[in-house]
């Protein structure tokens, strides 16, 4: 998953990778959904959540 950052909503920065697809194992195939971020002000920490779906082989 690759993160962005714009403070215009126009123009946007490349900011990396902050959640690599694994090589092996479950979670290799498959796609993800646009990932969430939000503050929590109780934690005082941020947190991200996204949608995976796993790849239906077509038998």
């Amino acid at each position: 998953m690759r993160v962005y950052r714009s403070v215009d909503l126009k123009n946007w920065e490349y900011r990396g990778v902050c959640l690599p697809r694994p090589e092996n194992g479950f979670g290799r195939l498959g796609a993800t959904g646009r990932g969430h971020v939000v503050y929590n002000e109780r934690t005082t920490t941020y947190v991200m959540w996204y949608r995976w779906n796993p790849l239906n082989p077509v038998k």
